[in-house]
């Protein structure tokens, strides 16, 4: 385009700003990079540089991750994505409540239903219902009201029951009414249906005023009444234990007694050759003639803890031993006090001798043995040795021809110390 040309464009636009109010805008501004072309408050065209936008670096931490944006400059830039608004259900019977979610930002959900608690202690148990807002309650069950049957013989009657609830029920006997003239008083009697009647009595009350020696028994006249009379005799009773059995006497007043049979008089014959002996009959001594002076003795064949000899009525008897030992019986009085002894394996308690026991020395002692005197009884037991035993050089000053020598064992030593020995060769 020629000069004439650029010039008149520049006066035609020069013109047309003129007419517009706008003044021309020149962009020969200095930027740093490029300009750009923009408006003012007056909505006139101007020349602006365009900004120096910086490299976009996104956050190294962000939850919910970054996003692409612009700033006021129109530089492109790299942020963190910010939580959105939390939004609540429409319909929450019990309402709304506020959290978090695992990335800290705000949530909105429903109320839940409180946890179901029951009642401590709940005699007629517990029970379980549905409230409005559809959460489980528990409560105590309690007393329902108490409906009666329409049709009873005998009425209706209400009963409580350990928990305190009334029921209704028919009654199963009538109420009980008494006749009001009886002569000889009132009766309660039973029908078939078990029910407790009230009658008038036909017999007069049984009274026992007399004393009676044997004690009182009852009677039952022609009338079907009850008529107290003294008894003629006690009760034969007889004692428990009996060694010899019992037997039926009668009294000085010709009443049966039961008494324990006694023994009758010990009476012995006059004319027996060999003398006369006792034995027991039913728990009772009889004295009758011996058959011999000593009948021949004879052993059992087997006895399972040994045969023994005996003397019986100055005869030698053989019989069974009741058991391989004899049963250990002490004596009552013992001077030195009693002891327990094995004697052919049998357990055996004698008094002492002596006061003291007999001592036994322990088998080994380190330091030797020594005997004392504890309460007056020898007592032997190992020495402890107190202090170190020491040892003289004299020991091994023994005349020797050809020199002496130390014993090299332990058990050569004297009283734990070192013992020497003549050398049969020279030297030392």
């Amino acid at each position: 385009m020629t000069t004439a040309a650029t010039a008149l464009v520049i006066l035609c636009l020069i013109g047309v700003a003129a007419a517009s109010g706008c003044l021309p805008y020149n962009c020969k501004v200095t930027c740093p990079g490029a300009f750009d072309i923009g408006q003012n408050n007056a909505g006139c065209k101007i020349c602006l540089c365009k900004a120096v936008c910086p490299p976009i670096v996104c956050p190294a931490h962000c939850p919910l991750g970054t996003e692409i944006g612009s700033d006021k400059d129109g530089c492109t830039i790299c942020k963190c994505k910010v939580c959105p608004p939390p939004q609540c259900p429409k319909h929450c019977p019990l309402g709304n409540e506020f959290g978090k979610d695992i990335n800290g930002c705000k949530t909105c959900k429903c109320k839940a239903c409180p946890p179901t608690k029951c009642p401590k202690h709940c005699p007629l148990g517990k029970e379980f219902t549905e409230d409005q807002h559809g959460c489980i309650t528990c409560k105590c069950k309690v007393c329902q009201h108490p409906t009666c049957p329409k049709h009873c013989q005998y009425g209706n009657m209400f009963t409580q029951d350990k928990h305190g609830c009334i029921s209704c029920s028919c009654k199963e006997c009538p109420d009980i009414k008494c006749p009001k003239h009886c002569p000889y008083g009132k009766k309660y009697v039973e029908d078939k249906n078990w029910c407790v009647l009230c009658r008038c009595s036909e017999c007069p009350p049984t009274t026992c005023l007399q004393v009676c020696p044997y004690g009182k028994d009852f009677f039952i006249d022609k009338n079907g009444c009850f008529i107290c009379r003294c008894k003629e005799c006690p009760p034969t009773d007889c004692p428990r234990y009996c060694r010899r059995g019992t037997e039926i006497i009668k009294d000085k007043n010709g009443c049966k007694k039961c008494i324990c049979k006694q023994c009758p008089l010990v009476k012995c014959p006059h004319n027996c050759k060999y003398g006369r002996q006792f034995v027991t009959v039913n728990g009772c001594k009889v004295c009758k003639c011996k058959p011999s002076r000593c009948s021949v003795p004879k052993c059992p064949k087997y006895c399972k803890y040994g045969k023994v000899w005996t003397t019986v009525n100055k005869c030698r008897v053989c019989k069974c031993k009741p058991s391989r030992c004899p049963s250990a019986k002490c004596p009552k009085y013992c001077k030195n006090g009693k002891v327990w002894t094995i004697v052919n394996r049998c357990t055996l308690c004698k008094c002492k001798t002596s006061r003291c026991t007999v001592s036994t020395c322990p088998k080994y002692c380190k330091h030797g043995k020594i005997w004392t005197r504890v309460n007056g009884c020898s007592v032997c037991k190992c020495k402890s040795q107190t202090k170190p035993r020491t040892c003289s050089a004299w020991m091994c000053k023994m005349y020797c021809r050809n020199r002496w020598r130390k014993n090299k064992w332990r058990l050569s030593s004297w009283r734990g110390c070192t013992s020497c020995h003549c050398s049969f060769h020279k030297g030392k």
